[in-house]
Protein backbone atom coordinates (compact mmCIF):
# COMPACT_ATOMS: atom_id res chain seq x y z
CA UNK A 1 0.00 0.00 0.00
CA UNK A 2 1.15 3.11 -0.83
CA UNK A 3 0.81 6.10 1.59
CA UNK A 4 1.68 9.29 -1.10
CA UNK A 5 -2.37 10.13 -1.62
CA UNK A 6 -2.82 10.23 2.18
CA UNK A 7 0.27 12.59 3.43
CA UNK A 8 -0.23 14.69 -0.20
CA UNK A 9 -3.75 15.12 1.69
CA UNK A 10 -3.09 16.15 5.21
CA UNK A 11 0.24 18.61 3.61
CA UNK A 12 -2.90 20.18 2.16
CA UNK A 13 -4.93 20.43 5.18
CA UNK A 14 -2.18 21.46 6.99
CA UNK A 15 -1.33 24.51 4.93
CA UNK A 16 1.61 22.64 2.61
CA UNK A 17 4.39 21.29 5.08
CA UNK A 18 4.01 18.88 7.83
CA UNK A 19 6.59 18.97 10.81
CA UNK A 20 8.33 15.39 11.76
CA UNK A 21 6.03 14.99 15.28
CA UNK A 22 2.75 15.41 12.22
CA UNK A 23 4.71 13.07 10.18
CA UNK A 24 5.30 10.42 13.35
CA UNK A 25 1.95 10.95 14.65
CA UNK A 26 0.51 10.30 11.10
CA UNK A 27 2.52 7.10 10.28
CA UNK A 28 0.92 5.74 13.87
CA UNK A 29 -3.15 6.16 12.32
CA UNK A 30 -1.46 4.74 9.10
CA UNK A 31 0.13 1.25 10.70
CA UNK A 32 -2.87 0.93 12.57
CA UNK A 33 -5.39 1.31 9.19
CA UNK A 34 -3.29 -1.56 7.47
CA UNK A 35 -4.00 -4.58 7.56
CA UNK A 36 -2.83 -6.69 10.25
CA UNK A 37 -1.22 -10.20 10.60
CA UNK A 38 -4.13 -12.16 11.67
CA UNK A 39 -4.02 -15.21 12.83
CA UNK A 40 -6.40 -18.43 13.15
CA UNK A 41 -6.89 -20.12 16.10
CA UNK A 42 -6.74 -23.92 15.82
CA UNK A 43 -10.55 -24.13 16.23
CA UNK A 44 -11.14 -21.56 13.38
CA UNK A 45 -8.28 -23.77 11.54
CA UNK A 46 -9.95 -26.90 11.98
CA UNK A 47 -13.51 -25.83 10.81
CA UNK A 48 -11.98 -24.30 7.58
CA UNK A 49 -10.33 -27.50 7.02
CA UNK A 50 -13.56 -29.26 7.60
CA UNK A 51 -15.14 -27.27 4.25
CA UNK A 52 -11.92 -26.82 2.30
CA UNK A 53 -9.80 -29.71 0.95
CA UNK A 54 -6.19 -29.26 0.95
CA UNK A 55 -4.01 -29.34 -1.80
CA UNK A 56 0.19 -28.72 -2.03
CA UNK A 57 -0.03 -27.65 -5.51
CA UNK A 58 -1.46 -25.05 -7.33
CA UNK A 59 -4.89 -25.40 -8.96
CA UNK A 60 -7.85 -23.93 -10.23
CA UNK A 61 -11.23 -23.88 -8.16
CA UNK A 62 -13.48 -23.89 -10.91
CA UNK A 63 -13.93 -20.30 -10.85
CA UNK A 64 -10.91 -18.67 -12.50
CA UNK A 65 -9.16 -18.44 -8.82
CA UNK A 66 -6.06 -20.29 -8.08
CA UNK A 67 -5.91 -21.78 -4.90
CA UNK A 68 -3.13 -24.18 -2.75
CA UNK A 69 -3.11 -24.89 0.67
CA UNK A 70 -6.15 -25.44 2.37
CA UNK A 71 -8.20 -22.62 0.55
CA UNK A 72 -5.12 -20.04 0.26
CA UNK A 73 -5.92 -17.70 -2.55
CA UNK A 74 -3.43 -14.55 -1.58
CA UNK A 75 0.04 -14.54 -0.11
CA UNK A 76 1.49 -11.32 1.52
CA UNK A 77 4.15 -11.59 -1.15
CA UNK A 78 1.43 -11.67 -4.04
Amino acid sequence: MTTKPFFDAARVIAGGKLTQAQVDELNKVVDKLAPGGKTTSDVGVNLISGFEGTRFTAYDDGVGIWTIGTGTTVYPNG
